[in-house]
């Protein structure tokens, strides 16, 4: 790959980037108080295909879910509310849309979700 290929301005272009993806994550940290200074509680005690946890402030509540292999369920420790997440980032799913937390997580999926 060359330089013309492989650059800022060409990956600024891209919706699917890394570099649209950071971006986005930061802005996601910008306007979540959970993430900036939130509890940490992990949902998954030995992660090892999967990367569950919560960060929590008593007003918001940010789930961040991590497959690091193909398709797979989800299986936490700890149970969580199931119902009513929105979207905040995903790599498979539509921001701002409201899920039910998912029972699969895509392959090498990367979500954000708050509690609505």
């Amino acid at each position: 790959m060359l330089y013309l290929d492989v650059n800022v301005e060409n990956k600024l272009k891209q919706d699917d980037s890394i570099l649209n993806f950071y971006k986005s994550l930061l802005r996601v940290r910008k306007n979540s108080e959970a993430l900036q200074v939130g509890r940490w509680r992990t949902l998954i005690y030995y992660p090892y295909e999967h990367l569950a946890y919560l960060r929590e402030t008593k007003q918001e509540s940010v789930l961040i879910l991590i497959n690091f292999s193909y398709e797979k369920d989800l299986g936490l420790d700890e149970s969580i509310e199931i119902p009513m997440w929105e979207v905040l980032l995903s790599t498979k799913l539509e921001t701002g849309k409201i899920i039910d937390l998912p029972e699969k997580l895509q392959p090498f999926e990367v979500s954000i979700l708050r509690k609505s």
